[in-house]
């Protein structure tokens, strides 16, 4: 059943969701020379980096919680008891966990910055008018932001 979620929010819902902003985009723009296929496929890099960095900011606290372990399982990679390095003892203890949110929301925001920025140069080779550009990306950028407050209220509370 997770499995079946994940793909149909990935596959099926969040597609439409672009679409909607995307079509929203073009009707504002009130297009005339670009297709909404092409806006479609253009606007879609927007997710690119704001995937990237929301995976980013997802990994954080496991690195951080596990971060010590690393040290040790280096020393006696597979378990047998070995002592490669002189640090399989070195006990386990998370690295500032007080710290996670902190440095998930700034990966967040810079994931948005990355989206807004390339969606608006995007936005500038299709549209010789820059207004129109900016119309068109309207729908497309609210829906990142959404996405990007969606995952800090996620990952930070």
């Amino acid at each position: 059943m997770y499995a079946a979620t994940v793909f149909g929010v990935s596959l099926v819902v969040f597609p439409l969701l672009h679409l909607a902003a995307v079509s929203a985009g073009w009707k504002l723009a009130e297009n005339s020379e670009v297709k909404l296929r092409d806006l479609f496929v253009r606007y879609a890099y927007a997710w690119v980096p704001l995937g990237l960095l929301a995976w980013i900011a997802f990994s954080i606290p496991l690195i951080v919680v596990n971060g010590a372990y690393i040290v040790s399982a280096l020393s006696d990679p597979l378990g047998h008891g070995w002592n490669l390095f002189g640090t399989a003892s070195v006990p386990w203890h998370p690295i500032l966990p007080d710290w996670v949110g902190f440095v998930q929301v700034p990966v967040l925001l810079v994931g948005l910055y990355f989206a807004l920025s390339r969606t608006w140069r995007v936005g500038q080779t299709l549209y010789a008018d820059e207004r129109r550009a900016l119309r068109s990306l309207v729908p497309t950028w609210a829906l990142a932001t959404a996405v990007t407050a969606g995952f800090m209220r996620f990952f930070v509370g």
